[in-house]
């Protein structure tokens, strides 16, 4: 993240300014930031943090404006502090998961090359390391699962604030800009995935129109 340019700021200002002022909140308490990206795209941190993309600004006015209100809700909601202590909680077993992720592949990748009697053995090795890493991470992975569903839950309640700070139609139009085609993903991906789908196809899940209407 980096200060907006002045350029940025002529244009965003107004705009988070007039949502705060509809959302009920200090515009002074905040500290907008821009990125590069091209993605359309905004997000709150904590530490009273707003963050759009430069993708975000080909938006139109009242949707980038919406866009804003829908992380102001975060904010309201206490988003952003419950995403931080969650992360924090979870530091530990960053570097446990990419030990053992690092010794499958290893073994697995080294037996595949070798050959012969270099993959029976790569399985016998995988099988204990396999049993190692359900009984150590187990918990971690139903905790990543049920952080991520929070996560997805949190999408939901921004948008139902968003939506009570008058934002509804303009929020759609802004959901519909981003919801074009997604890569498909399993069950599984599915349950780690931090963010509400935003496309309309069944087997990815919710349209941006069934979001509205929850948020509603």
């Amino acid at each position: 993240m980096r200060t907006p340019s002045a350029d940025e700021s002529a244009r965003v200002e107004p705009l988070l300014a007039r949502a705060c002022e509809n959302a009920g909140m200090d515009r002074g308490r905040l500290v907008l930031m821009a990125e590069d990206s091209s993605a359309i795209d905004a997000y709150a941190t904590a530490g009273h943090l707003v963050c759009f993309t430069t993708g975000a600004l080909r938006l139109l006015d009242r949707p980038l404006e919406a866009v804003l209100a829908h992380e102001l809700g975060h904010h309201t909601e206490l988003h952003p502090w419950i995403s931080a202590f969650t992360w924090w909680l979870g530091l530990p077993a960053i570097p446990l998961k990419a030990l053992l992720t690092g010794l499958r592949r290893a073994i697995g990748g080294t037996a595949a090359r070798v050959g012969g009697l270099a993959r029976p053995i790569g399985i016998v090795l995988l099988a204990p390391l396999w049993v190692v890493t359900i009984q150590v991470l187990w918990l971690v992975w139903v905790a990543d699962v049920l952080a991520a569903w929070i996560a997805r839950r949190t999408e939901f309640a921004a948008d139902a604030r968003a939506v009570e700070f008058g934002y509804g139609p303009a929020l759609l139009e802004a959901y519909a800009k981003l919801g074009g085609p997604e890569e498909p993903k399993g069950r599984l991906a599915r349950l780690v995935d931090f963010h509400a789908p935003m496309a309309g196809d069944a087997g990815q899940g919710v349209d941006v129109r069934a979001r509205l209407s929850r948020a509603a």
